[in-house]
């Protein structure tokens, strides 16, 4: 909510699998990847949407992610170019090695974006180690990488997530008029 209070527009795709939409349980690592292949369709499809409105400026989009958002990130990122600026609070590299066209250290290096991270040092999810190896792997230069951690547990404090969020899409986007 703080995206549209704050005077951005704010879209919110329902992904093949979730939501009640329809989907099937992977059960080998052929129907897994179809899966992702779907939601990323399912991305894109939403930015072509955008894309054909009038009141919306593709020069400032921006990809928010959280938890399973932020696993998923480095695939939309790296396929949909029309994003400009990402933000993912709950963030790490979950590799499996055994198959990299479906592996995120792939896809990373391949993210050239400004990136906002944010994390808690005791996630249960994704590690001081797997942040770390996000971090390391985002292709993102330097200067455009911002990785911000809390004494919390998966994802940031609810006040840090909307000020940080806020002020860096103002630092790469502006801010809203």
């Amino acid at each position: 909510d703080f995206f549209m209070k704050s005077g951005r527009a704010f879209v919110w795709p329902v992904y093949y699998g979730t939501f009640g939409r329809k989907s099937f349980v992977p059960h080998n690592q052929q129907t897994y990847m179809l899966r992702g292949t779907y939601q990323l369709i399912d991305f894109q499809i939403a930015c072509d949407y955008l894309e054909s409105r009038e009141d919306m400026d593709m020069e400032k989009l921006a990809y928010y992610g959280l938890s399973w958002g932020g696993f998923v990130a480095p695939y939309v990122l790296a396929i949909e170019e029309r994003v400009n600026a990402g933000i993912v609070a709950a963030f790490g590299v979950l590799s499996g090695g055994e198959n990299p066209e479906n592996d995120q250290i792939t896809y990373l290096p391949r993210v050239k974006i400004p990136m906002l991270m944010m994390n808690g040092k005791y996630d249960f999810d994704f590690t001081l180690e797997t942040q770390q190896a996000f971090y390391d792997f985002l292709g993102t230069p330097e200067e455009d990488k911002h990785w911000l951690l809390y004494d919390h547990v998966h994802g940031a404090p609810r006040s840090d997530l909307i000020n940080e969020s806020l002020a860096f899409l103002d630092k790469y986007f502006g801010p809203v008029n």
